[in-house]
């Protein structure tokens, strides 16, 4: 049985940041998101696509991925999260969760109330999400956000559903420069994954 009060127990991940950190149309952006538990997605193309100088479809188009390419482990150097729409979430009780907090580097206890909302912004890896709380930007294990699609969730209740695009940066093939694929749109699907280094 749930108790009214959970504490979460913080699993901070580290993410290694680029010196120079592209430049993207959301709200948040996180590297990664093509992995989860070590093995990271393949995609293929399904229609021609294009990519783009940076994550994001208002930059210049570079290059056109043809229908039928791949776009594998091997064929990639970056991948990046970006949120468009956060998820919003209501406590349906009260919930106490630990994160650390993005700005200060400490962490924080932050206390919803019944009704509270709650805007998760990406998964962060190892069961923890970032999530956003006044402004502020947090990474911790949110409970009950994953149970939230199945039903069997008695803390949260989804109530905004999450806009989120995966970008991944191409090699430079074929006399083509390296460029931004948005993998999230219609055209290019997940067909597999490559685990392991």
């Amino acid at each position: 049985m749930l108790r009214s009060s959970i504490l979460v127990i913080l699993v901070a991940t580290a993410f290694t940041t680029a010196s120079a950190q592209p430049h993207h149309s959301g709200v948040f952006a996180v590297e990664g998101g093509t992995g989860d538990d070590g093995c990271f997605a393949n995609y293929r193309t399904t229609q021609a696509v294009f990519a783009y100088s940076e994550p994001t479809e208002s930059s210049e188009h570079i290059r056109t991925v043809d229908a039928n390419r791949r776009i594998d482990w091997n064929d990639r150097s970056e991948a990046l999260t970006v949120v468009i729409r956060p998820a919003i979430f209501r406590a349906l009780q009260d919930v106490s969760i630990n994160g650390y907090d993005q700005s200060s580097s400490s962490e924080t206890t932050l206390h919803l109330v019944e009704g509270d909302r709650l805007e998760v912004l990406a998964y962060a890896g190892e069961g923890d999400s970032y999530f956003r709380r006044d402004g502020n930007v947090y990474v911790g294990h949110t409970p009950g956000i994953g149970n939230v699609v199945t039903g069997l969730n008695e803390l949260f209740e989804l109530e905004v559903e999450p806009v989120i695009q995966i970008w991944v940066r191409l090699i430079d093939h074929g006399g083509k420069p390296r460029a931004w694929v948005n993998v999230s749109q219609p055209g290019v699907e997940a067909y597999g994954s490559h685990c392991g280094g």
